[in-house]
């Protein structure tokens, strides 16, 4: 990424890259020592990053069942939750093929944070408090919105109102304590603080440009229901784990409120990210680090199902064995692209059902979603793009305004625009590719082979400089009288020609010299 003075910085905060370390210099040992080439890439580096993963699978589960053995589940329930865990969700999946994703590293931190939560209001010694805050700095550093695990920590063991001012007294009481949690959490970011120094001058800097949270607008239904990502139609083991949240008894009634409040704020958060489904990824891969609280209720389920009558056994663990063999069997349809890994949807998702080997008509019939108009708070659904042979037709044109001025591609090294010039004779700059859609809008290509593109994210600014035809590479032609036309951009609005600069864009609401062109054949 590069800031607004074009400096170089790493998009994503170090924390994975923290988790990774041990391994790495490990990794970097072995290729110094044994002739492989060091340059981070090579069969040490690759192999030591799984291991990386399975070490901090078994670390998680480690701390998990600690924390299972805490509330008194039985040897039985803590082996057959983590059985449902591993092969029943998608944290199989980002424990395997898709290991070096930050989510299994994340679901170690949060099962170790919980755990020393846990042992901190036994007894809040110097030691659990530096884990405690060790863990949630290094958690937040991985992935910053998973710095809502707080709330599991604060609210840990409320139920009542009248628990809430025992809190405040035990806090005022253990300060101290608290202080070293911060201060600890505090430490862990001080190298992300000095390389941003580094990289931007300034020691705390947005990175993620222009990728944001539209928090007046979370997708919380699409994200859990919808047969693009949704959490439950994906990961449908979790819905065990959900309705468990109504089944803790005993110490764990006292953990509702923070399992219920941190559930339904990490949803919110989660789904009003720009990219809610997360891009490229089996299921809802953002969900799975909260796996190591999600097994406390999923646990109470099966206490539930385990004191109850035979017939509510078998159809829970008939259930519960089907959701494994689905699970397994998606995520070899996931890593053998037989499902597709951005641009599911219903009429999809049931073409591929059982289906083992990859089709082109699989691909064919997903959709996409504009990341370009997500990043808008937009997330229209629309077709891919047509290959070339699908266009209705494809004519070479000159466009000319309505003061003579042909439009011109300039491509300069560092730039491609269209803008309006007033040459005599139209020559390669001012030649283009119209093709017709068969919805009967067109898509319009330069001598580049670049799609002409109406920039909505800065006011509709006109360029030649994408390679896919997509929403905003897609235009409207209003015919008017005389044979001219106006040209109308996706975001509803006539692309116009600035009389001073000669720049076409498109944020014109009527029609008038400025929106007027002529096509011209040759």
């Amino acid at each position: 990424m590069y800031t607004p003075e074009w400096k170089s910085v790493i998009k994503m905060t170090t924390g994975l890259a923290i988790l990774y370390s041990p391994f790495f210099f490990i990794a970097h040992s072995i290729a110094l020592l044994f002739d492989y080439n060091a340059d981070g890439y090579s069969q040490p580096y690759t192999t030591m990053l799984l291991i990386s993963t399975i070490f901090y699978l078994a670390l998680g589960l480690y701390f998990l069942k600690k924390t299972l053995n805490h509330y008194l589940f039985s040897d039985t329930i803590i082996a057959i939750t983590i059985l449902l865990l591993g092969l029943g969700t998608n944290l199989l999946c980002y424990a395997s093929q898709s290991a070096p994703m930050p989510h299994v590293y994340l679901f170690c931190l949060i099962s170790i944070f919980f755990y020393y939560t846990i042992k901190w209001y036994q007894s809040p010694t110097i030691k659990n408090s530096l884990i405690v805050g060790f863990t949630t700095g290094l958690t937040t550093l991985t992935r910053p919105s998973d710095g809502i695990i707080i709330i599991l920590f604060i609210l840990y063991g409320i139920s009542n109102f009248a628990d809430i001012k025992t809190r405040i007294i035990l806090f005022r009481k253990k300060f101290f304590f608290l202080l070293l949690i911060i201060v600890s959490a505090f430490l862990v970011f001080v190298p992300q603080f000095v390389y941003w120094k580094i990289a931007t001058g300034h020691f705390f800097y947005y990175s993620y440009n222009d990728e944001r949270f539209f928090f007046n607008q979370p997708r919380i239904i699409e994200g859990l229901f919808s047969f693009r990502k949704g959490w439950f139609v994906y990961t449908p083991m979790m819905l065990f784990a959900f309705a468990g949240m109504f089944l803790m008894t005993n110490e764990l009634k006292k953990l509702r409120s923070a399992i219920w409040l941190f559930t339904f704020v990490n949803f919110y958060i989660i789904f009003s990210w720009w990219c809610w489904w997360y891009g490229g990824s089996f299921g809802l891969r953002s969900m799975i680090d909260s796996y190591a609280i999600m097994a406390l209720p999923l646990a109470s389920t099966l206490s539930y199902i385990n004191t109850n009558k035979k017939i509510l056994k078998i159809g829970f663990y008939s259930t519960a064995i089907f959701f494994i063999w689905l699970n397994i069997f998606q995520t070899y349809q996931f890593e053998n692209k037989v499902m597709h890994y951005d641009g599911l949807n219903r009429k999809l998702y049931f073409k591929i059902f059982g289906k083992t080997k990859w089709k082109p008509e699989y691909d064919e019939a997903a959709t996409s979603i504009d990341a370009r108009e997500a990043k808008l708070g937009r997330n229209g659904i629309y077709e891919p793009a047509f290959p070339s042979a699908s266009f209705v037709s494809e004519d070479t044109v000159f466009i000319r305004s309505l003061s003579g001025g042909f439009l011109t591609l300039d491509s300069t090294e560092k730039k491609f625009g269209l803008f309006s010039t007033n040459v005599e004779l139209p020559g390669e700059n001012e030649t283009f590719i119209l093709k017709k859609l068969h919805n009967g809008q067109y898509a319009i290509t330069g001598t580049n082979k670049l799609y002409v593109s109406a920039n909505l994210a800065k006011n509709g600014e006109i360029s030649a400089s994408e390679r896919e035809m997509r929403l905003w590479e897609t235009f409207t032609l209003i015919d008017l009288p005389n044979e001219f036309f106006a040209i109308k951009a996706a975001n509803g609005k006539y692309i116009s020609t600035d009389k001073n600069s000669l720049q076409l864009s498109a944020k014109s609401d009527v029609i008038s010299d400025s929106e007027t062109f002529e096509i011209i054949k040759p």
